[in-house]
């Protein structure tokens, strides 16, 4: 009885933070359906939890349309865990001198598991079309320069692990040559394990 109920708490604790990242992730506000249909759960299910998340101040329901949403309490302790851990301080000032050396967009990305997150950027360009990218995100791992370079130091097994907890995204969000298979990725990998260095061309 005892294990049912711990198994049941952590299913429910699984689930508040997958409904947290959707949210973050759309970083829209979001009808009970909608949210129902991408985590694929029961509807009866999903609103318990979501009134769960809006009692303890992760998530607000908007009063006329019904609509979910993420507090800014995600952004606002973001925000001060980088700030307690100092690591943009610190690589801040390299970033700006590769960036301002190279004209182009340097980021850098720290190991988080089984993926990177971008923690800091400098943009370089100083004409033509300029990217600005979210100063903190996920990196989306089998088509992005970075994600492939990581990818790349870990064995086949690992690699193939990260990717599939990452997922491939929705076919809509890269690009024209995002790779779409685990076969295709390890090929990619090992181009860049042969050449030192890794590419993405229209893929992110």
């Amino acid at each position: 009885m005892l294990y049912t109920i711990v198994q049941m708490s952590n299913i429910l604790i699984e689930r508040c933070f997958d409904t947290i990242a959707l949210l973050a992730t759309e970083a829209k506000s979001l009808r009970l359906e909608d949210i129902v249909e991408r985590l694929d759960l029961p509807k009866s299910a999903v609103r318990r939890f979501l009134s769960v998340l809006c009692l303890i101040g992760w998530l607000e329901q908007d009063s006329q349309t019904g609509f979910y949403r993420l507090t800014l309490r995600l952004a606002v302790l973001g925000q001060r865990l980088l700030s307690a851990t100092k690591t943009p301080d610190i690589c801040q000032f390299v970033v700006d001198r590769l960036a301002q050396d190279s004209q182009e967009l340097v980021r850098v990305a720290a190991v988080q598991e089984d993926g990177l997150a971008w923690i800091a950027y400098a943009q370089g360009a100083k004409a033509g079309l300029i990217y600005e990218p979210e100063t903190t995100a996920e990196v989306p791992l089998q088509v992005t320069a970075d994600g492939k370079a990581w990818l790349a130091t870990l064995t086949t097994g690992a690699a193939v692990k990260a990717v599939l907890k990452n997922g491939f995204g929705h076919p809509d969000s890269h690009g024209p040559n995002a790779v779409r298979t685990i076969e295709a990725i390890l090929g990619e990998l090992e181009v860049t394990r042969e050449q030192g260095w890794a590419l993405a061309v229209e893929e992110a």
